[in-house]
């Protein structure tokens, strides 16, 4: 029988021993972090995702490049499919930018270094 098998049980039973050890010293280190992290991904979900949508849309037209190159006819059709239709729902759910508010009553900007413009 090797030794590693026993080796890692040990150092398996050793690392959950010292989590309970220190479980009420880390609690709050990894609540404040969590807490945080949640926060920041709900704040910018929407923009995560638009991201991850707009890399896959430039992954398959990346991989429908390489397919035909390398002569993979069903994968570079398949990409070929795929990416404008996930570009299209991409354009479709995405929202609207909102209008420039109207400057009035701005002063003209200076146009020159001296004097009046």
């Amino acid at each position: 029988m090797s030794a590693l098998p026993t080796l890692a049980l040990g150092a398996a039973a050793i690392t959950v021993a010292l989590i309970f050890v220190i479980r009420d010293a880390v609690r709050p280190v990894v609540v404040a972090v969590v807490s945080g992290l949640i926060g920041h991904a709900t704040k910018y979900a929407t923009g995560y995702a638009f991201g991850m949508l707009l890399a896959t849309a430039a992954s398959l037209q990346e991989l429908a490049a390489i397919a035909t190159d390398n002569h993979w006819t069903y994968v570079a059709a398949a990409a070929k499919v795929l990416q404008p239709g996930l570009v299209a729902v991409i354009a479709y759910i995405r929202p609207a930018p909102a209008p420039a508010p109207a400057q009035q009553n701005q002063p003209p900007a200076d146009l020159g270094k001296g004097g009046t413009p």
